[in-house]
C-alpha cells in the first residue's frame, strides 16, 4: 500500500492506494498506523493531484479516479448515492435515506444508520459527504470536524444553517 501527502487548504490530506486504485483519503490527524510506502509517481496519485488542484481552485473536477471501497453492502450503497451529489449542491441525511429506500424498494430505514455510513466514508471530499446537511440545511456531523465542513461548503458556495 502506498501513500501520497497532499497539502490542501483544509490541512494535509493523505491519499492511500494499492497501486492501481484509490482506497482512502484521510487527514494526517486520522492516520492511526503508518506502514505505507511513499510513492509520488503512481498514476493514481497524479489523477488525485489534478482532481484536488481543480477542486480547491473552485473548478468542478471532471476527473474520474478509479477507487476500491471496503465496507458493508449498505455502506457501499450509501456511498454510491453520495457520489452523485453534485458540486455546489447539498442534500440532507433524510434525502439520502429516501433515495436508498426508493432504489431498493424498501419501506423504512434507520436514518441514524445512514448517518453512520456517511461518517465512515473512506474517500473524504471525493465522495462528498461534506455536502450532506441535517434537517433544514443545518450544519451537523462531519468526521473531521465542523470547521473543515464549513470550509468545504463555503468553497462550493453551499448555504447552510449553523
Amino acid at each position: 500500500m502506498y501513500k501520497y501527502l497532499y497539502k490542501s487548504p483544509i490541512g494535509d490530506l493523505i491519499f492511500i492506494s494499492d497501486g492501481n486504485y484509490l482506497t482512502k483519503i484521510i487527514l494526517t490527524s486520522e492516520l492511526k498506523e503508518d506502514n505505507y510506502l511513499i510513492n509520488n509517481n503512481l498514476d493514481i496519485f497524479k489523477l488525485c493531484l489534478k482532481y484536488f488542484d481543480m477542486y480547491f481552485n473552485q473548478k468542478i473536477p471532471n476527473i474520474n479516479i478509479p477507487y476500491k471501497l471496503e465496507g458493508t453492502e449498505f455502506q457501499k450503497a450509501i456511498w454510491s448515492i453520495l457520489k452523485d451529489v453534485p458540486y455546489g449542491q447539498s442534500m440532507t441525511y433524510k434525502d439520502i435515506g429516501d433515495i436508498y429506500l426508493k432504489k431498493y424498494n424498501l419501506k423504512n430505514i434507520s436514518y441514524q444508520a445512514v448517518g453512520h455510513a456517511i461518517s465512515n466514508n473512506p474517500l473524504l471530499i471525493y465522495i462528498p459527504c461534506h455536502r450532506i446537511l441535517g434537517h433544514n440545511n443545518k450544519l451537523n456531523g462531519f468526521r473531521v470536524g465542523l470547521d473543515i465542513k464549513k470550509k468545504l461548503l463555503n468553497l462550493e458556495n453551499i448555504k447552510y444553517q449553523e
